[in-house]
């Protein structure tokens, strides 16, 4: 079993992963007590437990995201793997785990984040990740999908579609051959706004493309609010991007890496502090830390900083 996202609510934590059901592999959801981390009864549940498709429930998924709504509903996300590719796949369940709704996207759609809308826009759900615009070489743009639901349905409205360029200095993409894709959202609690994070390609005209980070926000009814913004990157470490991110107080975070251009340069993790508008201009990096990339982050009551990474040992050679 993998666990892979989860959230922490006033009377559990939920999270969400991938288990081996003797079938395949299959996205999870547990339930967990709050104070003494628990698994509930009744729980884990896997896609088989609530899914009205069999197709479904016999295809390999992975589960990659959750949130839980202002009802205490539990909205999951994750991927089917079909033929070698990513195909989306978003769920709400009830608190108890039964099905309220479910819907995958296309093959090549792939989800990597996914937050309940709040307020009057409650009814909604951001998803965000990526489409696949080649597969030799793989590409894709960032995406954006804002799901409607009721009770017992969904609609899903034509995607953001986030691909370069972003900024006035970079070279226009005509044949779109740089990619984009988001990692992480949550929602402003001011705005209602989602707050998106990721990672681009990013050309200004010299020989090299970078990875950089990026956000987005986007509306409720499905529309960008300003402009994207692109982090500029340290003068001495030109490759960043952004994995996860974190509402606190009044600001936000996101955490991801950054490394040297040179090909056998080593990501160190980086951490942004992001304003209102997206933009960041604050950021640390453990230069000590190498091979190491922050996948999570968090902010506690005190506005203290946690952070999770993963750092690669050792040579991975056969």
């Amino acid at each position: 079993s993998v666990i892979a996202a989860l959230k922490y609510t006033p009377d559990a934590i939920v999270a969400v992963g991938t288990r081996e059901t003797g079938a395949g592999l299959r996205l999870t959801v547990w339930k967990l007590g709050a104070d003494k981390c628990e698994v509930l009864t009744g729980w884990p549940r896997s896609i088989v437990d609530w899914t009205a498709k069999d197709t479904f429930a016999a295809m390999t998924s992975i589960g990659v995201a959750v949130d839980v709504d202002e009802a205490g509903n539990i909205i999951v996300a994750g991927n089917f793997v079909v033929g070698g590719n990513l195909q989306s796949y978003v769920a709400r369940l009830t608190p108890d785990g039964a099905r309220q709704w479910e819907k995958e996207g296309q093959v090549g759609d792939e989800v990597r984040g996914v937050a309940g809308a709040t307020a009057q826009f409650k009814n909604r759900v951001f998803v965000v990740g990526a489409q696949r615009t080649s597969d030799v070489p793989v590409r894709t743009d960032g995406a954006v999908w804002v799901f409607i639901a009721d009770e017992k349905s969904v609609f899903i409205q034509p995607p953001v579609i986030l691909k370069a360029p972003f900024t006035p200095d970079e070279v226009v993409d005509e044949q779109n051959q740089r990619s984009e894709k988001l990692h992480a959202v949550v929602i402003e609690p001011g705005t209602g706004y989602a707050l998106a994070v990721g990672e681009r390609e990013f050309w200004s005209g010299d020989v090299k493309v970078y990875s950089r980070a990026f956000t987005v926000r986007v509306h409720p009814l499905g529309d960008v609010v300003g402009t994207p913004w692109t982090s500029p990157a340290n003068a001495s470490l030109l490759h960043d991007a952004a994995r996860s991110a974190a509402v606190c107080g009044e600001g936000f975070m996101a955490g991801g890496w950054t490394r040297d251009v040179t090909v056998d340069a080593e990501p160190k993790p980086m951490i942004f502090w992001v304003e209102a508008d997206g933009s960041s201009t604050q950021h640390r990096t453990e230069l000590q830390l190498a091979s190491t990339q922050t996948h999570g982050i968090a902010c506690d009551k005190e506005g203290k900083i946690v952070s999770a990474a993963t750092r690669t040992a050792g040579s991975t050679d056969a």
